[in-house]
């Protein structure tokens, strides 16, 4: 039979047990997140190329990628009548930049020369990431309608010229799978050695049924006499996994800066101004680099700092003043390969020995709880139980209040009750039948906490409840001016006692003026009416402003606090533009 709680207690224990808090290890010091969390991934974190090195003829377990040659009056497909596959040395010529290439050849007449390259995404994925990376999708059907989800784009880069009757044009063509057609054709008409790029981001359209993608390089038909010759120096795949397809190790990342210069990944933390912080990592490849840019609360750059570097190991830096966060991000300088491992940042001026940061998981615990056992932290959950009795205590009081006439020796005045007419003013009539009902919304229980019912005279059992300067309960005979002032006098009182004032000012244009106020405010408010609190160019059209501490641009300031009221400013040549003459502007001041 299952256990009921029956205290605040026992309810408690009941559902704390359902919880585990587990500690993954690392380290408090190291404020930087794995890379797989948290992170800002330059997409060519995740690329990397196919190509035809160490490809032997014939054979797809050293390099599963094809290339063939041919020549006819039309394209041939992937599966149509090639003349044959290269050969291993050809492979090898086409395997690097390397000024060699090869070259198929036609003369017959109306006949293209023709290269295909086929690159089997399959086994690129599964010779650089791993079978796990595929999860259930076991078979060939499985796995590549996997890929057509878990790729986002290729880029194939082809390296060759052509030469025809027609000059020197040379094509790069696309396989559709749908269409059974090549589409998307680029060509150039250059006499040496020029790079094609192609770009596709439509898998369902590129991968065929066996996780196959081609392409095609051809040139201009001969005429019979001059020959249709297509020149291949070199060709590569760049394949772009999507995010979160690949899972990152934790504190390695490798960023191939193959097409791009300043492919940077970054992270974006908390960091206070004016600490001091050290970063540290092993960077591989030259030109590779770590650096910090420390941003301001708009998350606008302050400034950045020196880098880290495959020489440099470690960096310290000091955040300037307007720091709230702090930018770390990891880039090149040049193309390559790029490795980053064991990125820290730690406050501190030196660096320490590498740990990776701290983190917890909440997991449900498994089961049902049949009984509340022995409490967990019993201190702080017997605290709770008698907090909550003792509001359980004051509430029955309040009510009590509300619903009993306080004692006396005159059932005539013991039944009396405070009420307040329809101006707000005090006054202590007999109830009805209706006042008895209604006495929790018209009954001020809260200004006689004493007992103004025990009297045996009018004199007595009319007296008004005031309250003093101080917001004091107090008695006193009422005289025409206090009845009639009563509703002023409170409503004075509650506005003097408010922890705020607000109001709206107009600008009229000066550099700084002050907004009056009745006391020095620890923090102030402005919005301009019809604008937001920044500019679309930064400007201040109002903020949060507190004692010490102003709105301001790392500049100039736009709003701060002084005695006994604010200072606001404008000028037409920077960004203050919180005293814009003929602008209206909304104002909470706070004490």
């Amino acid at each position: 039979m299952a256990y009921t709680p029956t205290t605040w207690k026992d309810r408690a224990v009941q559902y704390a047990k359902r919880y585990f808090l587990r500690d993954n290890g690392g380290s408090d010091k190291n404020l930087l997140p794995p890379f797989n969390e948290g992170w800002t991934l330059h997409e060519n974190t995740r690329m990397k190329q196919g190509n035809y090195v160490g490809k032997v003829s014939a054979s797809t377990v050293e390099n599963p990628n094809i290339s063939k040659y041919g020549s006819a009056a039309a394209l041939i497909a992937p599966s149509g009548s090639w003349s044959g596959e290269l050969n291993t040395t050809d492979y090898g010529k086409i395997a690097t930049l390397n000024a060699t290439s090869i070259s198929p050849a036609t003369s017959t007449n109306t006949y293209q020369a023709q290269s295909i390259f086929s690159f089997d995404l399959i086994e690129h994925v599964l010779r650089n990431y791993g079978s796990s990376v595929f999860g259930v999708a076991v078979t060939t059907p499985e796995r590549v309608a996997w890929l057509k989800l878990n790729i986002a784009k290729f880029n194939v880069n082809w390296h060759g010229y052509g030469s025809s009757p027609s000059g020197n044009k040379a094509y790069l063509g696309l396989w559709n799978t749908s269409s059974s057609l090549y589409d998307g054709t680029l060509n150039h008409t250059n006499g040496t050695v020029t790079k094609i790029t192609q770009t596709s981001t439509n898998m369902t359209l590129r991968i065929d049924t066996s996780g196959f993608v081609h392409f095609i390089a051809y040139a201009d038909a001969s005429n019979g006499t001059t020959a249709s010759t297509i020149n291949t120096d070199f060709v590569e795949l760049e394949v772009y996994m999507a995010a979160g397809s690949i899972p990152q190790a934790d504190y390695t990342l490798t960023l191939r800066g193959a097409t791009a210069y300043v492919s940077a990944s970054n992270v974006i933390i908390s960091a206070t101004a004016g600490a001091t912080y050290t970063l540290s990592g092993i960077i591989t490849g030259s030109g590779g680099y770590s650096d910090i840019n420390w941003l301001d609360i708009y998350g606008a750059t302050i400034s950045g700092t020196g880098a880290i570097t495959p020489s440099v190991t470690s960096m310290t830096a000091t955040a300037p003043a307007g720091t709230v966060s702090a930018k770390v991000f990891f880039s090149n300088t040049v193309y390559g390969t790029f490795t980053f491992t064991n990125p820290q940042l730690e406050l501190g001026s030196s660096a320490t020995s590498f740990a990776p940061m701290k983190t917890y998981d909440v997991t449900q615990a498994p089961g049902i709880v049949t009984q509340a056992g022995t409490p967990l932290n019993a201190a702080n959950l017997n605290t709770l139980e008698t907090g909550l009795q003792t509001a359980a205590a004051t509430m029955d009081t309040h009510i009590a209040l509300q619903t009993t006439v306080h004692g006396s020796t005159s059932a005539a005045t013991a039944n009396k009750l405070i009420h307040r007419d329809a101006n707000g003013r005090a006054k202590v009539v007999a109830p009805s039948a209706s006042d008895d009902i209604a006495i929790k919304d018209t009954v001020d229980v809260h200004a006689a906490l004493t007992n103004p019912h025990n009297a045996t005279s009018a004199a007595t059992a009319s007296r008004l409840v005031l309250r003093d300067a101080n917001g004091r309960a107090q008695f006193a005979d009422p005289s025409a001016a206090q009845d009639a002032s009563t509703k002023a006098y409170t409503d004075t009182t509650a506005a003097a006692a408010r922890p705020y004032a607000s109001g709206t000012y107009t600008g009229d244009g000066t550099a700084s003026r002050t907004i009056a106020l009745a006391f020095t405010p620890a923090a102030v408010l402005v919005i301009a009416r019809n604008a937001s609190m920044r500019g679309p160019a930064g400007e201040i059209n109002g903020g949060l402003a507190v004692t010490g501490s102003d709105v301001n641009t790392g500049v100039v300031s736009g709003l701060s606090v002084t005695t006994n009221g604010f200072v606001v400013n404008y000028n037409s040549g920077d960004e203050r533009r919180t005293n814009q003459n003929a602008v209206i502007y909304h104002y909470v001041a706070f004490k």
